[in-house]
């Protein structure tokens, strides 16, 4: 048996306590494979074993035991440590204590001779052991707490989880970096952390963090650049300090050579938004110049049409016919209109005229939204995601299908075509192939996507591509797509009962009041439709009676009885088996769950911190340790949460302040249910919303970048 230590350079691979990685040996590098414990980069490693020869790897050192080894700590920041927190029950009183009894020894006392410490007042053989135990646990993390001396435990777990052994290197290099790599440290508690550290208020690293931060925070609000002089009031707010024009140009340069930025015309972006929107454009362009692949008869065209309309029992609407005539003869085709206006019909149209459904891709942005297609066209749909392929390729994640491996389809349809903000648009027209015919089909009148851009409504507004604006037809008698209409079209609403649906909506004077009155009729909902068939609707998140933070463990209680069942319990918040949930992270591809999907909880275990959510869409996905965070409970939801989803029946609990009036937020979450829908508000926030036209400003130069693209256009 021999015994080994070095510096890991590389994990190759890990898993359930067996580790393959590659160390440094003296001036060379070799391979270790065996027992260890999980490994990072930069770790140094002590291993005893045998070197062995693999049939196919060749020599490596196979393991039978392996310990990751602390670096040494400097006398003068011994004390730091032992008052960091890091070991079981010792604060920063008995840190100091511990100090003070052994001096320079005190790590060599924990963990050679515990058993010492019980000669300090508290300290018990068994708390002198799980001493011990806990710093052979979190003695790797030791030069980082020395580093990051205001840093909470979490923090330097988390930090330490993504950098491994070279964490303090890597730091000491730029200290920002954490804020854009790891969730849950943005920019703010990056900089507590770089003043501890004595990084200068003027610092380069500091200003280019800050504009990089700036810009990410605009772009999750819709932007996809920001002017320069906006940007630098941005600055000064946010760094609180005066930041001169050509100081921030400077630094913009640098950013710029660094290929984190683009400046265009005084216009600022993150280079990926640049990438991302200048390469829609180049895609519209490319699929409306390229000749069709495939010629469909007029005569199949006008046949199906009169299928569909002899199965609906009456006759489609002149701009019905001629989207799916367009559907068949442009390259491109933009589909929008709301819900009763008979955009299912359509594709119902246009499959059947089509007549290739081998050569038929459709797609939707959210697993929801996927499933809701399938069911409505009997055809299988899939999410962007799945249908581009997202996963392991060539060696690293991304598109098996993308610009230079294109979808092998000839008809290509997207539906809610106005979630998806430029980035995920971007991969997708790349991914559609000459020749082929792409729909886009989607409510233009929507809230606008999550993230940066508004490509749906630019293209519309481009007026380079044709277009076909569906308006509601035969369903006159649909209670709920007329208000939605009405609604939409600054008209108000009114209760209204049909036989095949029902539309009502109350107005009471309070939150208090909403609260109340839409918790009844939620219940009432529940017990009518099932509890997967309901939303419970709200414009609020925090801080209202009608916030979902403070309505989701009332509904529960209402709805799942929690009274004798164990919990999973995560912080503050719990979760019981049949508990309502929505995923609340950014889009997750190696699970194939997207922001805001929606699921219900079949199977908890407490001990592992294990959660198992049956999404509904039909997947399945358990989510452990750390993924609980972005796990929430879901009886109530935001509005803007709800985009793309479909339900039997809908509360809205709605009040919004004057500077939140918008007809577009009000018209989403009505546009919801499909059966029955109660809207409870004040009467001040509802009409101040029908009354709001204008709609969100985001700023895009997708429009002037489409100005190449041709002359396609022309509206329905």
């Amino acid at each position: 048996m021999e015994e080994l230590t070095g510096r890991i350079k590389e994990v190759v691979y890990y898993a359930n306590g067996f580790g393959v990685i590659k160390f440094e040996y003296g001036k060379t590098s070799r391979t270790a494979a065996g027992k260890m414990p999980r490994p990072c980069q930069g770790d140094l490693i002590r291993m005893e074993g045998t070197w062995g020869k693999h049939p196919k790897y060749g020599r490596q050192f196979q393991t039978t035991w392996a310990q990751i080894q602390a670096e040494e700590v400097e006398p003068e920041n011994l004390l730091v440590y032992l008052k960091s927190g890091f070991l079981y029950g010792v604060g920063p009183a008995l840190g100091q204590r511990i100090y003070e009894a052994f001096g320079d020894r005190a790590v060599e006392i924990i963990e050679q001779e515990p058993e010492k410490l019980c000669t300090l007042s508290g300290i018990t053989k068994a708390k002198s052991e799980k001493i011990r135990d806990s710093y052979e646990k979190t003695k790797k993390y030791i030069p980082l707490a020395i580093y990051l001396r205001s840093a909470t435990r979490y923090q330097i777990e988390t930090i330490y989880e993504k950098y491994g052994g070279r964490s303090v290197e890597l730091l000491k290099e730029d200290i920002y970096r954490i804020s854009r790599d790891i969730d849950g440290i943005g920019f703010l508690k990056a900089d507590k952390l770089a003043a501890g550290c004595g990084i200068k208020r003027d610092s380069p690293e500091r200003i280019r963090a800050a504009i990089l931060h700036t810009l990410q925070n605009v772009a999750a609000e819709g932007h996809c650049f920001m002017h320069e002089g906006s940007l630098n009031t941005g600055l000064r707010v946010l760094l609180k300090m005066p930041v001169s024009l050509d100081r921030m140009r400077y630094e913009l340069e640098k950013l710029t050579d660094l290929g984190e930025i683009v400046v265009e015309d005084g216009d600022v972006y993150l280079s990926s938004i640049f990438r991302a929107e200048s390469k829609c454009a180049d895609a519209v362009r490319r699929v409306l110049d390229a000749p069709a692949n495939r010629t469909v008869p007029s005569v199949w065209i006008k046949k199906a049409i009169m299928d569909i309309e002899e199965e609906k029992g009456f006759p489609l609407a002149e701009e019905q016919k001629a989207a799916v005539e367009m559907a068949m003869t442009e390259k491109m085709l933009i589909l929008t209109g709301g819900p009763g206006s008979g955009k299912t019909t359509v594709v119902h149209a246009i499959l059947k005229a089509w007549n290739h459904p081998e050569s038929v891709l459709m797609v939707a942005p959210t697993g929801c939204a996927a499933f809701q297609l399938t069911a409505t066209t009997g055809k299988r749909a899939y999410t962007i995601h799945r249908g581009l392929e997202y996963g392991y390729h060539e060696g690293e994640m991304g598109f098996r299908y993308k610009e230079d491996n294109r979808l092998p389809y000839d008809l290509v349809i997207m539906d809610e075509s106005s979630m998806p903000n430029v980035l995920l648009m971007e991969s997708f027209l790349q991914a559609v192939r000459n020749g082929a015919r792409l729909i886009l089909i989607g409510d233009k009148d929507q809230l606008g996507c999550i993230g940066p851009g508004k490509v749906f409504d630019d293209l519309i507004r481009s007026g380079r591509i044709p277009t076909v604006k569906l308006h509601l037809g035969h369903r006159q008698d649909d209670a709920i797509a007329v208000n939605v209409e009405r609604i939409n079209r600054g008209l108000g609403c009114h209760t209204w009962f049909q036989k095949e649906n029902v539309f009502r909506f109350r107005l009471v004077e309070s939150e208090g009041e909403i609260q109340m009155a839409a918790i009844q009729e939620y219940i009432r909902l529940v017990q009518t439709y099932g509890i997967r068939n309901v939303k419970f609707l709200t414009p609020k998140k925090q801080n209202s009676p009608i916030a979902t933070e403070v309505l989701n463990p009332i509904l529960r209680d209402m709805v799942n009885p929690v009274e004798g069942r164990k919990p999973l319990t995560l912080g503050n918040l719990k979760f019981y088996v049949n508990d309502r949930v929505m995923y609340t992270k950014e889009n997750n591809y190696d699970k194939n769950v997207f922001n805001g999907e929606t699921g219900t909880v079949v199977n908890i275990n407490e001990k592992e911190s294990i959660l198992e959510v049956l999404f509904d869409d039909g997947s399945k996905e358990s989510f452990r340790g750390k993924e609980l965070r972005y796990i929430d409970l879901c009886y109530a939801q935001t509005i803007n949460k709800s985009m793309g989803s479909e339900c039997k029946a809908a509360v809205i609990a709605y009040s919004v302040a004057p500077t939140m009036w918008s007809r577009n937020l009000l018209y989403t979450a009505v546009s919801r249910a499909k059966v029955e829908e109660y809207i409870i508000g004040t009467e001040k926030s509802i009409q101040g919303s029908i009354n709001s036209v204008a709609p969100v400003s985001r700023n895009s130069n997708l429009i002037k970048k489409l100005k190449g693209a041709g002359s396609y256009g022309g509206t329905v």
